[in-house]
């Protein structure tokens, strides 16, 4: 995906060697899975639907076991009682941003205050179905370019608020407090919830194959339905490069059967059809590129029971 709408023959062909480069990744790399800890099957989802509420209701939630009791050793003092929010009571409880966590498969989330160190903290713990879900809402609400933080999977700070990802959690810490004790202590009870947290701190890993050179710092994401604004095109995962000062976004998903690549067709038979760079080694015939209302030029195509594109 290439930001910017203005088509340029000469350009297609330049950004087309970035995309020869995954698919080189993806042939060299091409026995990784996209599959989750199998052990975790009471929280299999199939993604290839639109989200389903009354599933998310009768999925096992243990979000509301993370937070934890006062700890005496640490300053750590609980304030109050937790909330929580599952997936049914969204609309009415989370308001504009429901939308947002249900997109990811959310399941319910639980919140409490706490003093620590005399710094007062607001924690919400938000539950989805999958580790990629979970990363996927995190990963959209992160800026490009994001300082990283060690703890859990990933996570980042922006003004005085702590974003965690860890297995299907995302953890987020606010304190009105400036202080220069703010940052230890939500730090500090940051640990304490990822620790208690039995996945392992593993980003998806499809990220693998995508390309290190030019890439963007912190641009990780995914995307669990309707990529592009594609109907059904879903479980997009994504990272953004610099070519000539533009900003580029290459894009894969997992397509054993082809029916992401149909999706992915379709769609374009409905805009304005480009030119297929010749020098990307796409399957044969299963390859296309098209001018996006919003997007700009995308290049897209199978490789090895995916859709990469750019």
């Amino acid at each position: 995906m290439v930001n910017n709408s203005k088509y340029n023959p000469l350009r297609l062909n330049h950004i087309g060697h970035l995309v020869a480069l995954i698919l080189f990744s993806i042939i060299l790399f091409s026995f990784v899975s996209c599959s989750s800890d199998s052990s975790k099957k009471e929280k299999t989802l199939n993604v290839k639907t639109e989200p389903n509420i009354q599933t998310l209701a009768d999925m096992p939630y243990h979000a509301d076991t993370l937070l934890p009791p006062t700890i005496d050793t640490y300053d750590i003092n609980r304030l109050d009682e937790s909330m929580t929010i599952k997936a049914v009571d969204s609309k009415t409880n989370l308001g504009g941003s429901a939308g947002h966590y249900l997109d990811y498969n959310f399941i319910g989330l639980t919140s409490a205050k706490y003093n620590v160190k005399g710094v007062l903290i607001s924690v919400e713990v938000a539950e989805f179905a999958t580790p990629e879900d979970a990363y996927g809402h995190y990963s959209i609400i992160r800026p490009n370019g994001a300082a990283l933080i060690k703890m859990g999977t990933e996570s980042y700070t922006v003004g005085a608020s702590r974003y965690i990802t860890q297995g299907p959690y995302v953890m987020t810490l606010s304190t009105d407090d400036t202080t220069g004790n703010a940052a230890t202590a939500v730090s500090l009870l940051g640990h304490e919830i990822v620790t208690s947290i039995s996945e392992k701190p593993l980003p998806p890993n499809w990220y693998i194959l995508f390309p290190y050179k030019d890439k963007v710092a912190a641009s990780k994401r995914y995307y669990a339905y309707n990529y592009l604004d594609i109907p059904d095109f879903n479980q997009a995962y994504t990272t953004d490069f610099i070519v000539n000062k533009d900003t580029v976004t290459i894009f894969l998903t997992h397509d054993p059967n082809g029916e992401q690549f149909i999706k992915f067709n379709d769609y374009a038979n409905t805009v304005t059809k480009l030119n297929v760079p010749e020098l990307i080694d796409f399957d044969k015939g299963y390859s296309v590129a098209f001018l996006h209302p919003k997007y700009g030029v995308v290049i897209g195509g199978m490789a090895r029971e995916k859709v990469v594109g750019i």
